[in-house]
């Protein structure tokens, strides 16, 4: 290794260290993970190098792998689409939908059914699942409590709310990664395993909103939402 590239590496092993560094603030963590990402891409680094004595390699990380079904349904309205993304980008995971035709469904009649699932690296998928049935039952107790009835535009707006408070709260889902090599490894690895399924980079689904009075409560709501992963991981893993 000649100075030039010697140098790179330093850079590298000081921004992972900052990542996870106590003392940092949410924001510097961040960025530090971020930049150190684009320099080993950037010099096409195995990151295999920058693995401590105790953390995981990234072939282990492929053999932990999870795939599994959240929901099923003859059909899902977009705001069910928004959470469970929102889920799974909070989780580290990450999730898709598959199509089965010809199902017979509980009405007798014959069609399609979809299904989204999530996967990622290990308790990732658990906590995710856990976080969705969660909150998925949460949104259409709200809105029934409010409205009487499953208001879509509140449903909508309790989604985009989510979103928000989800975003905010992942600061701390990303110290909670424990290791600097894991946390700028997993979306390499998830990111493989969906060009083996054959994914593409999809596409957030658009709907209207008919009634904002409605889709703003919804939206506070969402946003008034408490998460978390530490609550969720132990009741996934006692029950597991």
């Amino acid at each position: 290794m000649d100075k030039a590239q010697q140098k790179v590496f330093d850079r590298i092993k000081k921004l992972l260290t900052l990542g996870v560094n106590e003392g940092a603030t949410d924001g510097e963590q961040h960025a530090a993970l971020k930049q150190a990402r684009l320099l080993m891409d950037k010099y096409n680094l195995d990151d295999q190098a920058f693995l401590g004595d105790d953390e995981t390699p990234t072939h282990e990380l492929r053999d932990k792998v999870e795939d599994k079904p959240v929901h099923s349904r003859t059909n899902f309205h977009p705001w069910t689409y928004w959470m469970a993304m929102a889920i799974a980008e909070f989780c580290d995971a990450s999730c898709y939908v598959t199509e089965v035709d010809h199902v017979k469904g509980k009405n007798g009649r014959w069609g399609k059914r979809l299904t989204i699932r999530f996967y990622g690296i290990g308790r990732d998928v658990a906590v995710a699942i856990a976080l969705y049935r969660e909150l998925y039952t949460t949104a259409l107790a709200m809105t029934k409590l409010r409205f009487g009835k499953y208001d879509q535009n509140y449903l909508k707006g309790f989604a985009r709310g989510l979103r928000w408070k989800l975003d905010q709260a992942k600061e701390e889902a990303v110290l909670e990664a424990g290791t600097t090599a894991i946390v700028v490894r997993k979306d390499a690895v998830l990111a493989e395993y969906a060009q083996g399924l054959g994914l593409g980079k999809g596409k957030a689904s658009k709907a209207q909103v008919t009634d904002y009075d409605s889709y703003q409560v919804g939206n506070a709501d969402g946003r008034a939402q408490e998460v978390g992963r530490t609550s969720l991981t132990s009741d996934s893993e006692r029950s597991a």
